[in-house]
């Protein structure tokens, strides 16, 4: 008998999640829903994203479905090490035994959605602007807002199977949470984070770039900078703040940003010949 499988989120993970159940056979109809707008159709640069590295645990995950390890490879650079950038101007490598993969990560959930729908056209359903409102486990139905619509329109969507893929502020997990004895354990990483992208890097930079590597840079108060290059000879990165130190969550304009990496980072980069044109994801 077919079930019917709803999976809140449609990120790499909620997507990786339905390749498996779908190739499974005609045992499920799959229904995934999204609360942002499809990543093929919406500009990259209105996305919030930020670069992921693959290790072999995840490259294992999308070899088992065919011809999706390749198709991310295809997008992917390899990372065979770390370099760690000092405030004395040396640097630190630390090699890899296994290389990364890295890429960024709505590159990565349009890779596995496009494998997806090219599969599927049956048995699968993919609903954005769509998000999930709450859950009621006793008559296995969640409400849906599409926010695609210049009113808001409300739905109940029923279910066998429900998974929530839907990450840091799971509703699936906030309608858990209210269910009678159930024990919900939740922590929160200590650091808060900016993605960041930058344009290619000037070839006279007195930076040690190597493409092959990820870069690291790390200040007194704890804040760590991690750098990567992406297709297109462009970089991104991500920078971790100290929960109570977050230095740039108020920063709004390019002279802004710039001034902080100049004052913070000085001592580990010219600064002016490397970020000038970068933008952070708000």
């Amino acid at each position: 008998m077919l079930k019917k499988v709803v999976i809140i989120g449609a990120g790499p993970s909620g997507l990786l999640l339905a390749q498996y159940l779908l190739r499974r056979g005609d045992n499920y109809q799959v229904d995934i829903y999204e609360r942002r707008s499809d990543p093929r159709i919406i500009a990259f640069s209105k996305s919030r994203t930020y670069p992921i590295s693959l290790n072999e645990r995840g490259m294992y995950a999308l070899r088992q479905i065919e011809g999706l390890e390749a198709a991310v490879k295809d997008i992917s650079l390899v990372m065979n090490g770390t370099i760690f950038h000092q405030s004395n101007g040396k640097t630190r490598y630390t090699p890899r035994q296994n290389p990364l993969f890295t890429l960024d990560r709505t590159n990565l959930a349009i890779a596995i959605l496009s494998d997806l729908t090219n599969k599927y056209h049956h048995r699968l359903n993919i609903h954005f602007d769509c998000q999930c409102q709450q859950v009621d486990f006793a008559t296995k139905t969640l409400i849906v807002i599409n926010t695609s619509k210049a009113s808001e329109e409300v739905a109940t969507v029923h279910y066998d199977f429900l998974i929530g893929a839907d990450g840091a502020y799971s509703a699936v997990r906030e309608s858990l949470k209210l269910k009678a004895n159930f024990i919900c354990e939740q922590k929160y990483i200590p650091t808060d984070y900016k993605s960041f992208f930058l344009p290619a890097p000037e070839a006279q930079s007195n930076i040690n770039l190597s493409t092959d590597k990820i870069h690291s840079w790390m200040l007194k108060d704890g804040t760590v900078v991690l750098l990567l290059h992406q297709l297109g000879k462009t970089m991104s990165g991500i920078i971790h703040f100290p929960r109570q130190q977050n230095q740039v969550a108020n920063l709004s304009t390019q002279a802004e940003v710039l001034n902080f990496f100049s004052s913070k980072f000085s001592r580990y980069w010219s600064i002016n010949a490397s970020i000038r044109g970068g933008s952070f994801l708000h």
